[in-house]
C-alpha cells in the first residue's frame, strides 16, 4: 500500500473501534486523533503555516500501528465478503491471504482468482476505506515445481528461494507435528523442546517469582518510613535501590 498510515479515514476507524474498545478508551483515542496539525518543512525551514489534518494516524507512536492493523483487518473482512467462500476442498486447505504490517499476499489456485481479488481490492480499498494500493509494488508470483522464477521473489525482506533453502537444509525441523511441539520432544543433549504447556508453566512461575521479589522489597522498604508517611510508589521503589 501507499502511505498506509496517512490515508486512514478517522471517522471509519472510530466506527470500527466502537465495537472493540470501551467507551473511555474510545474517547482517549478520539482525543489523540483530534486537532492534529501538519507543518511543511524543507531544509529545516518552514515554508507555510501549520494546517489541520483530519485523515491518517500519527507516525512514531506506539498506538498507530495497532490502529492501522485494526483498520486493515476491517478492510480484509469486506474483501472476504465479496470473494466468497472457498470453491473446492483444496482451496479450504490454503490461506486466503497472508498479511504482515501493510503488505498483504492473496493466495489462489489460478491467476484468474488473483485477478478477481485485484478488482475487488480497488472497490474496497480505494472507494470504501480510502486505502491506496501501490500498483508499482504489486506483483503476481506463480509457485510451481517446473519454474524457478518464484525463488527471486522477495517476501518480508528475504527471497523465497532463500527461505526454501533454509527449510530444506537448515536447523529448523519442519517435519515435526503440532502434537510434538505441544507435548515436547528430544533431550537436553540434543535438539529438544520442553513443550508448550511446560513453557507456559515455567513463564508463569518466573513471573510469580518476580512479583514475589517485588512485594518483599516493598515490605522491607516500608520499615524505613514512619506510619504517617505514605509508602512510595512501585516505580519510585524500583528507581531507589536500598543498601540492606
Amino acid at each position: 500500500m501507499s502511505a498506509a498510515f496517512d490515508t486512514i479515514d478517522r471517522d471509519i476507524l472510530l466506527q470500527i473501534l466502537k465495537d472493540i474498545v470501551e467507551e473511555d478508551e474510545l474517547s482517549l483515542i478520539q482525543f489523540l486523533l483530534s486537532n492534529t496539525h501538519i507543518n511543511t518543512r524543507i531544509n529545516n525551514a518552514d515554508i507555510n503555516a501549520p494546517f489541520t489534518s483530519n485523515v491518517g494516524t500519527p507516525q512514531g507512536d506506539g498506538l498507530s500501528p495497532v490502529l492501522f492493523i485494526i483498520y486493515l483487518e476491517h478492510a480484509l473482512k469486506e474483501v472476504r465478503k465479496v470473494i466468497g467462500e472457498p470453491k473446492s476442498p483444496l482451496e479450504e486447505k490454503i490461506p486466503r491471504e497472508i498479511a504482515y504490517a501493510d503488505d498483504v499476499d492473496f493466495v489462489g489456485l489460478e491467476y484468474i482468482d488473483i485477478d478477481a481479488v485485484q478488482r475487488t481490492l480497488h472497490k474496497i480499498y480505494n472507494l470504501k476505506v480510502n486505502l491506496k494500493v501501490n500498483i508499482a509494488k504489486t506483483e503476481k508470483t506463480l509457485l510451481s515445481k517446473n519454474e524457478d522464477a518464484w525463488r527471486s521473489t522477495k517476501k518480508v525482506g528475504s527471497l523465497m528461494g532463500d527461505k526454501e533453502d533454509r527449510r530444506v537444509h537448515g536447523d529448523v525441523d519442519f517435519g515435526r507435528t503440532w502434537k510434538e511441539y505441544k507435548d515436547g520432544f528430544g533431550d537436553i543433549n540434543g535438539d529438544f523442546w520442553l513443550g508448550n504447556e511446560a513453557v507456559y508453566k515455567l513463564t508463569n512461575q518466573l513471573l510469580a517469582n518476580a512479583r514475589s521479589g517485588t512485594t518483599d522489597l516493598l515490605r522491607r522498604q516500608a520499615m524505613f518510613y514512619p506510619r504517617a508517611t505514605a509508602p512510595p510508589s512501585l516505580s519510585a521503589t524500583l528507581q531507589q535501590p536500598l543498601d540492606l
